[in-house]
């Protein structure tokens, strides 16, 4: 409990002038940690708006020490505070990121005479990498999802990959993938290892059938394999790609991915259904 000068009783710790610094330290922390989140939690809203409307109200230059509470005790008081809010922070991050989803879509491409192998990538907001491929078409799949693993955020506790390819989604669930693909065996193992652990979940999209991710995969992985008998060069190869993926922006941000991501998988189960399955026994819409 503490007086204000108005001699009003108010049940919020108000530090004298001499304390100013330790409110101001406080509060800058309070906005910091609020301001990590686009969407914080209702309680965390509320809260912030409690602290807010308060000090609001009194003035921080006008608010004074509560009877028989010292300084250093403030002090000490903020510095817990802020070791809370630090591990309150971790914990609510945790959460979210365990809720985050990235969506992207892989291909590989290589002519059957002249190779010339290449790979792509692309996520919901637009990020995408092309780049070459050594060996063979399966090896330029596998290169597309080991180079989109490598670049999921760290605050995305999951990614879901569109692939048209059933043999390299195979190649990474069964593990064979190991004993022939020797390039980037960090991002190989990794991808192994999400696969696991049940953070990446590849999906069979079939290919040039609309797909909006995938489609555009495919043009990027395509465009990248013309590049080299067409000669161009690294800036005009970006570009090129940089066009045809700002072409699809507003698209890829219309479209509610969960959704797309169930019925992938249910266009997957129907024609797992009428071949030989290759369904993978734990995936789940």
């Amino acid at each position: 409990m503490a007086r204000t000068s108005a001699g009003a009783t108010r049940r919020f710790i108000q530090p004298r002038k001499a304390g100013s610094l330790v409110v101001a330290t406080l509060v800058t922390s309070l906005a910091k940690w609020f301001g990590a989140f686009s969407e914080p939690e209702i309680t965390v809203r509320v809260f912030n708006g409690i602290v807010r409307d308060a000090l609001r109200e009194a003035g921080v230059q006008n608010i004074t020490f509560a009877h028989g509470l010292q300084y250093a005790a403030a002090q000490d008081w903020a510095l817990a505070t802020n070791h809370d809010l630090a591990g309150e922070l971790e914990r609510l991050e945790e959460g979210m990121r365990a809720r985050r989803v990235m969506y992207g879509a892989t291909d590989g491409a290589r002519h059957p005479r002249h190779g010339n192998g290449a790979f792509a990538w692309v996520n919901v907001y637009g990020d995408f990498m092309v780049g070459r491929a050594p060996g063979g078409i399966l090896d330029a799949e596998v290169a597309g999802i080991l180079s989109f693993v490598r670049s999921i955020p760290h605050h995305f506790g999951k990614a879901v990959v569109f692939v048209d390819s059933l043999d390299a989604i195979a190649a990474l669930q069964d593990g064979s993938a190991r004993i022939w693909m020797q390039n980037d065996q960090e991002a190989l193992m990794e991808t192994l290892q999400r696969l696991r652990t049940g953070s990446l979940e590849l999906i069979w999209v079939r290919s040039h059938q609309g797909h909006p991710l995938n489609d555009l995969a495919d043009r990027l992985a395509l465009m990248r394999h013309r590049a080299v008998r067409n000669e161009l060069t690294s800036r005009e190869i970006d570009h090129a790609a940089r066009q045809i993926v700002d072409g699809e922006r507003e698209k890829l941000r219309s479209i509610a991915w969960d959704r797309e991501r169930s019925k992938a998988l249910k266009l997957w189960r129907e024609h797992t259904a009428a071949h030989v399955s290759l369904l993978p026994a734990h995936m789940e819409v």
